[in-house]
C-alpha cells in the first residue's frame, strides 16, 4: 500500500462510528474518538472503544443511565 493510499484509509477510519461502523451525526468523546450516541446507549460499559478511557464524563446524563442500566443486565 503506497502512502496515498494509507492516508485515504486513515482518514475514512477515523470519520465512523467504531461500532456501527457508520459516520453520520457523530459525537466526540474527550478522547478525541467519535461515536453515535444510539451506539454508546446499546454498550455495556463507558469506556471508549478504541482507547479505553472512560468517558462517562462526556455523554449526557440520559445516555449514561442507559449504559450503565445495561451493564446490570449482564
Amino acid at each position: 500500500m503506497d502512502s496515498q493510499e494509507e492516508t485515504l484509509v486513515d482518514v475514512s477510519l477515523d470519520e465512523v462510528c467504531p461500532i456501527c461502523l457508520e459516520g453520520d451525526n457523530l459525537f466526540t468523546l474527550s478522547c478525541k474518538h467519535i461515536l453515535h450516541l444510539e451506539c454508546a446507549k446499546q454498550m455495556n460499559d463507558t469506556r471508549c472503544p478504541i482507547c479505553r478511557v472512560s468517558f462517562d464524563r462526556d455523554l449526557p446524563e440520559d445516555i449514561l443511565t442507559m449504559i450503565q442500566e445495561n451493564n446490570r443486565k449482564y
